[in-house]
């Protein structure tokens, strides 16, 4: 119906208004009392300015949706077009009078939409659709499986055609439309162009009108004061949806042209009955400022503006309408931006939070319970990759790994992406990166922008540790300047670096497996390609847990001799220490430890710990904060005193002054995955994805997007957007894979790097 506007290259974290699908369904239950406030212009003015736009119909009307007189399906909302499928065809969108089009080719035309009642009528339900013939003449209709008639239309010609089922449902969540043309099997013409499709109730004129941008926006002059607008017609509705935060109200004003009416501002939360939160009477004669508070609701909701009744030919309007989040506090700390500090960030690989000690788990971790003691503990950290190298790549970027291109082993660093590492050259502070995970090697691009660059191999003996002597050495050899040292340690990752003593005390008695410390990773690999049990028993994963644990502990202590080595330095005071994992490990994984390439919750749960120095005058706090990979970019140059290259996403972490919920991508090949407070979305190529609640259900199996069909369309809009809609990811050149870089991902479970995935 209208054309898709290109989503901008940076998310708003406060809030993404996000339309759903509108419905005309049983009146909602009111709150005590609601009111009106009419007020002056100025009234509210100074205070809405200090508070976040959560909503707003007017600037973000792309991402709202419109409904009048039943169920609109758009086919050309951007939220819609993915969930648009023609079995043993083909579907492409056509601008055609100034509205997108679906063209099919073949003879079906399948779309799943969510709605967020029930509709139903004992007279049946209309199904209309607007339509342009082609080769077909005819489509029957299916909803859910059961048939509700034909629709007919003629060759070249543009209809509405309607039909009249004496049975159907809409129903609450997930509903499947299917259409069914009349054409050759072997037909290759366009069976039809549809534009949008309509299912309601009786009640109406026949000719129906679906409502469109140029019908619903407009600038509205009431008494000479002109206001940019939505207007609709009775019984009629635009509904926008987000992440609504507790505290947040409807701001606007309301008026009508033509003759008087009703409008409404109703709430619908999933699993909640809607609720009227405030009712108007609309004239001609003046504008009425209206603010209606939302309530305690901290989670994706619908905010709809509905015009309940008004005589034939008037529309009512509801000027500059927008819901504001509560104030934003204050940063947390001053941000300077010239300060004399330094920077430490330590990569942890494969370690999960909760299986050590500073969360309560059974690994001892003393350096880092000592750390996150005085350090930003942020306890809701999130990778944006399902792999080590993309995780990095977006920690030194501040950009997703799909817009990088980091999306397979085979690809590099794009060599136009500006890391941290560049910008903190140019500030003339010293630069040092050491890696021991050789998917972040020199043939990967990582080495770009490094003043220092080493990379030690797994097969090494003793490479696990060595990387934190290297960093401590060069803090030793730069303690009179700055510095920016960044370690990209092996973790919890094998192959293991454990003494035969060791391994004795560890290994089950009788144990006569092949599994070892040095070809862990191989051996691991090995039986994940193959699928055989035999290679990686029950026993053999005991082991391999204890020699994991031993690793993480293992590499506290290596973390611990490097902070010393940094006070003996006499820079203990003026470093930010940052340290974060790179993905975690899934413990019921059939082969742990090695990269699984899945977006699960449990491998991109990972830790974040951030001291920050004395002058940034943070105080240490556990937060339960949202935060992700593409956040360390903009943290590691705010602790630096450097602004931000354009483009950069994410926030500084140390200026966070609340856990503000806000989506968190995560991206592996076709896969995307979505997390919004406890909601995580999930799919490939963002086709039919899954939605569950963290907080109905931790290990995230169950599909709840029927009971939660509001929080699915909030969550389904976000990651098509910046996941699957976005144009073409900048180019990224393939890894120049020579035999010592081949050796070491061997070594480390990678036989040879996988095909370059888009």
């Amino acid at each position: 119906m209208t054309g898709a506007s290109k989503f901008p290259n940076q998310i708003a974290y406060l809030a993404i208004a996000v339309g759903s699908l509108a419905v005309a369904c049983s009146k909602p239950k009111p709150d005590a009392a609601p009111v009106t406030t009419a007020a002056s212009a100025g009234t509210s003015a100074a205070a809405a300015d200090a508070r976040p736009t959560v909503l707003d119909w007017v600037d973000h009307f792309d991402a709202c949706s419109a409904g009048y007189q039943g169920e609109l399906v758009d086919l050309g909302d951007r939220g819609t077009r993915d969930r648009v499928s023609a079995p043993g065809g083909s579907v492409e969108s056509r601008e055609r009078d100034g509205a997108t089009w679906t063209s099919v080719t073949g003879r079906a035309l399948d779309v799943t939409f969510f709605s967020t009642d029930e509709l139903t009528s004992d007279a049946g339900i209309v199904v209309q659709a607007r339509v342009r013939g082609g080769a077909a003449k005819s489509a029957s209709v299916f909803l859910n499986g059961r048939s509700l008639g034909a629709l007919h239309f003629a060759r070249g010609e543009t209809s509405v055609p309607r039909l009249r089922a004496h049975a159907g449902i809409v129903a609450r969540g997930k509903n499947e439309l299917s259409l069914r043309f009349t054409v050759s099997a072997k037909s290759r013409e366009t069976a039809a162009d549809v534009d949008w499709i309509r299912l309601g109730t009786e009640e109406g004129d026949a000719t129906y009108a679906a409502p469109t941008r140029q019908d619903l926006l407009s600038s509205v002059t009431i008494q000479g004061l002109a206001r940019r607008s939505v207007s609709t017609r009775a019984p009629g509705q635009v509904r926008c949806s987000g992440w609504v935060p507790s505290g947040s109200t409807f701001e606007g004003w309301a008026a009508s042209v033509g003759g008087e009416g009703e409008a409404e501002v109703w709430l619908r939360v999933d699993r909640a009955e809607p609720r009227v939160v405030g009712r108007v009477h609309v004239s001609p004669d003046a504008w009425t400022h209206v603010s209606f508070p939302l309530g305690d609701v901290a989670a994706p909701a619908s905010v709809e503006l509905r015009a309940v009744s008004a005589p034939k030919g008037t529309r009512v309007v509801f000027g500059e309408p927008r819901v504001l989040g509560p104030a934003s506090p204050p940063p947390a700390a001053p941000r300077a931006l010239a300060p004399t500090g330094n920077l430490l960030v330590v990569v942890l690989g494969s370690m999960t939070p909760g299986s050590i000690s500073a969360r309560g788990g059974r690994i001892p971790t003393p350096t880092l319970d000592a750390l996150a003691k005085g350090a930003l503990d942020l306890t809701a950290h999130r990778s944006s990759g399902g792999t080590a190298a993309s995780s990095l790549a977006s920690m030194l970027t501040g950009v997703t790994p799909n817009e990088l291109g980091m999306n397979g082993s085979e690809i590099t660093l794009p060599r136009a992406a500006v890391t941290t590492a560049v910008a903190a050259r140019q500030a003339g502070i010293s630069t040092a990166m050491f890696t021991a995970n050789p998917t972040t090697f020199e043939a990967f691009g990582f080495a770009r922008g490094w003043e220092t660059f080493a990379a030690h191999a797994p097969a090494q003996e003793g490479s696990a540790a060595r990387v934190f002597d290297d960093a401590a050495a060069f803090i030793d050899a730069h303690k009179d300047g700055r510095f920016f040292v960044l370690v990209h340690a092996r973790g919890g990752h094998p192959p293991w670096d454990i003494g035969a003593d060791e391994l004795r005390a560890m290994t089950p008695q009788g144990y006569t497996g092949r599994f070892d410390t040095r070809h862990a990773a191989e051996t691991l690999a090995k039986a994940k390609r193959s699928a055989a049990a035999r290679i990686f028993t029950d026993v053999d994963r005991q082991l391999a847990f204890a020699m994991h644990e031993h690793a993480v502990a293992a590499h506290d202590e290596a973390l611990g001799k490097l902070l010393t080595r940094l006070r003996a330095a006499g820079r203990d005071d003026d470093t930010t220490v940052i340290v974060v994992g790179d993905v975690g490990v899934d413990p019921g994984a059939p082969f742990p430890f090695i990269e699984q390439e899945t977006l699960e919750e449990p491998e991109l749960d990972t830790l974040l710990l951030v001291r920050p120095t004395k002058a940034l005058g943070r105080e240490p706090a556990r937060l339960d904060a949202y935060s992700s990979s593409v956040d360390i970019a903009r943290t590691s140059l705010g602790a630096l005193g450097l602004a931000p290259p354009s483009g950069m996403r994410g926030i500084d972490l140390l200026a966070l002054a609340s856990a503000s919920a806000r989506p968190r991508l995560a991206a592996i090949g076709a896969r995307g995955s979505v997390r919004w407070g406890p909601f995580v979305w999930s799919s490939v190529s963002g086709r039919d994805g899954k939605l569950c609640s963290l907080a109905i259900e931790p290990a995230c199996v169950s599909d709840v997007r029927a009971t939660h069909p509001i929080a699915e369309q909030v969550l389904h809009r976000v990651a098509f957007d910046e996941l699957f809609a976005k144009s073409k990811p900048a180019e990224a050149d393939a890894a120049p894979v020579d035999e010592a870089t081949s050796a070491a991902l061997r070594a480390w479970g990678r036989a040879r790097p996988e095909r370059k995935t888009r």
